[in-house]
């Protein structure tokens, strides 16, 4: 942050946000046969494995404390979390898609790569900590369909 800032006779402050590449994750699993397209599903485990986390002013991914969890603590702290009902907060995991699927002939399984697309803030080590937060998620309650994870 930058204080003291006087711009055509108006002061304040400056915060310089600094926007990385899109992150993203994939996961793998093996499915059922007539599992079809699960990213709106594996889209909620993610917001609901992630929503404790938020990137503070210093974008340093940060995990919600039971104290900070009320609306507005959150709202003054100006934390990014999808948890709020509504739009002031912006969720770190922004879409789910479909990568890849194939079957497996010496297996004889059907396997789904999901992609996770993470806010353009977030940063690839940050993306890393939140996909294992995912995957253990989805490993905890398997979805209709799943299998097992790869």
């Amino acid at each position: 942050k930058i204080c003291g800032l006087n711009v055509g006779g108006l002061s304040g402050q400056l915060s310089l946000m600094k926007k990385h590449q899109p992150s993203f994750k994939d996961l793998s699993m093996w499915v059922t046969h007539d599992t079809l397209d699960l990213c709106s599903i594996l889209l909620r485990y993610a917001e609901k494995a992630t929503c404790k986390f938020y990137l503070d002013d210093n974008l340093k991914m940060r995990e919600l404390s039971i104290d900070d969890d009320d609306d507005n603590t959150r709202s003054q702290n100006n934390i990014r979390c999808g948890h709020n009902n509504g739009n002031t907060f912006k969720n770190l995991v922004v879409s789910v898609q479909l990568h890849d699927s194939f079957y497996h002939e010496k297996k004889r399984m059907f396997s789904q790569c999901y992609r996770f697309w993470f806010d353009g803030l977030v940063t690839n080590i940050q993306a890393k900590t939140l996909e294992q937060y995912i995957r253990d998620a989805v490993a905890n309650k398997l979805p209709e369909g799943v299998i097992e994870l790869r």
